[in-house]
């Protein structure tokens, strides 16, 4: 029920903050400086901030699986969300080109 996914969600932000491991600090640097170079050249699929989301993301995953350290694992799955969403926003984009060029 919804009454239970609240005190759950509620539970979760309350016991678990969870920090940055190493390797997964490694990885989270080494992806937005290789995203940065490309950035110019897939703007439109850019987050307005892209480091703060794999942040967030990470931390989310590893407080979804009750761990305090976000771990390499929860920063791969992050940025393979990001990646999906970027690649479904490219679809829409082109969707939306070709059909307003059609007109």
């Amino acid at each position: 029920s919804s009454y239970i996914l609240r005190r759950y969600i509620k539970y979760i932000q309350m016991c678990f903050s969870p920090f940055f491991s190493d390797e997964a600090k490694n990885l989270t640097i080494n992806y937005y400086v290789f995203f940065k170079k490309f950035k110019k050249k897939f703007y439109f699929l850019a987050p307005l901030f892209p480091l703060e989301t794999i942040i967030l993301f990470s931390e989310t995953h590893a407080k979804i699986d009750f761990k305090k350290s976000v771990t390499q694992n929860d920063v791969i799955n992050a940025i393979e969300i990001l990646s999906d969403s970027k690649v479904y926003n490219k679809k829409l984009l082109e969707n939306f080109t070709f059909k307003k060029g059609s007109r």
